[in-house]
């Protein structure tokens, strides 16, 4: 069975209905007698200046982390 997909990475403080998908990803799906088992997956990054926002989101990701009166862990489940 083949599997399309779209994703995205979510830095720390990010929602998800905020940051479009950046990525198609791709699995191939076998039945086995055990239940299915993924015998292929391929990721591949879309958009355009996907790199500069991605290094953008991150850089901000990791400034708010740093702010005064932020708990470090409080991004942690």
């Amino acid at each position: 069975m083949l599997v399309h997909s779209s994703g995205a990475v979510l830095f720390p403080g990010e929602d998800e209905r905020a940051v479009p998908p950046n990525g198609l990803l791709t699995f191939v799906a076998v039945r086995r007698p055990e239940g299915w088992r993924l015998a292929a997956f391929n990721n591949t990054p879309t958009g355009r200046a996907r790199d500069a926002r991605f290094l953008l989101r991150y850089l901000r990701s990791r400034v708010g982390a740093f702010r005064p009166g932020r708990r470090r862990d409080a991004a942690r489940p």
